[in-house]
Parts: C-alpha cells; sequence; structure tokens
C-alpha cells in the first residue's frame, strides 16, 4: 500500500469501505487528516449533501472577510439562490460553519462548514453542505449554500467587497449546477 492508502486507512480507523464508498471516504478521509474537518451531521437519515474544493483568487483574509459580509447580507446583498437566510454559527481561525434556511416555502434548514486554507495568492476553500431534512436530489441547493458565498461577477453573482474568480473539484455531490444558484 502507498503512504497516502495507509494514511487514509488509518484516519478512517483502519475499516475498509464498499468500492461505491471509496471515493466519498477517501475524499473526507483526506479532510479529516489535514484539518480537523467533518461535514455537519443531519438529522434524517436520507438526505442531500455537497463536497466541494474551490481554489478562490485572493487570499484567505479577503475571501474570508467577503464570506462573512455575504452571510450578514451586508449592503443588502440578497442570497441570488431564491433569497435564502445565511445565519453565521461559529468562525474559528480558518473554520466556518453556519446554516441557510430556504428562502421560498416550505422553509428547508441546510448546515454548512468551510474550511480556509492559504495555496500561494489563493485561498483553497474546502466544503460541505447538508441537508437537514429527508431529501435525496435538491436542485443543486447544497451545491449553491456554498458557491454563492464566494462566487464572483464571472458566475453572475453580485460580491458585496471583493469580486472573486474560482475553480471547482467535487467530492459527493450529486447535483452542482453553476446556473441553479443565480435565479
Amino acid at each position: 500500500r502507498s503512504k497516502a492508502t495507509v494514511s487514509v486507512l488509518y484516519c478512517l480507523g483502519g475499516g475498509f469501505l464498499a468500492p461505491c464508498q471509496m471515493k466519498s471516504a477517501v475524499f473526507m478521509a483526506l479532510l479529516a487528516c489535514a484539518s480537523a474537518y467533518s461535514c455537519p451531521k443531519s438529522g434524517s437519515a436520507f438526505h442531500a449533501s455537497c463536497e466541494v474544493t474551490a481554489t478562490v483568487s485572493g487570499n484567505c483574509t479577503m475571501v474570508l472577510t467577503e464570506l462573512k459580509a455575504r452571510i450578514a447580507g451586508q449592503g443588502g446583498w440578497v442570497d441570488p439562490h431564491n433569497a435564502g437566510n445565511y445565519t453565521l454559527l461559529s468562525v474559528n481561525a480558518n473554520v466556518v460553519d453556519g446554516q441557510r434556511t430556504t428562502g421560498n416555502a416550505p422553509h428547508y434548514l441546510d448546515k454548512f462548514t468551510l474550511v480556509l486554507t492559504a495555496q500561494g495568492d489563493s485561498c483553497e476553500v474546502v466544503g460541505c453542505s447538508v441537508s437537514q431534512s429527508t431529501s435525496y436530489l435538491d436542485a443543486s441547493t447544497n451545491y449553491c449554500n456554498m458557491h454563492n458565498l464566494y462566487c464572483g461577477t464571472a458566475d453572475g453573482c453580485k460580491p458585496v467587497i471583493f469580486d472573486m474568480k474560482n475553480t471547482e473539484k467535487f467530492g459527493t455531490c450529486h447535483e452542482h449546477e453553476s446556473s441553479a444558484c443565480v435565479v
């Protein structure tokens, strides 16, 4: 086994997973090893979620400032995905925990965690958003919960302070259409 495989198995407690679970498990295990990161829990056994890694232009201080400004609705910022309502639950160094309630009825709650790490002149944002109610397909909502906090004018988003660009990679994320994030 390679060192990476051994490290992943070590972080998973030495357990073995079915092949269909391996992609998500490896993604999450690497995150857990690197930053003590974990996805928010859900009270529902069957729920939608999304894992994303975004490389965002600008340093992490700028990115964190913009994230917090959008969550607070500063400058009249409105979530472009059906006017959802964000709440900042905590900021611990480089880890942001929050939640978003859908703007249109019925109201659904999702929780998210974003971990910011400096990558040269950019900031890597690793995140996970989890529905708190029974769901499977979510019309990209869990993805948009995170994407709309760091997207820029190139994505059709309205920045509050800093206009950022990003590239994204996905872990487990059944639906991740950026066009669904600005409606």
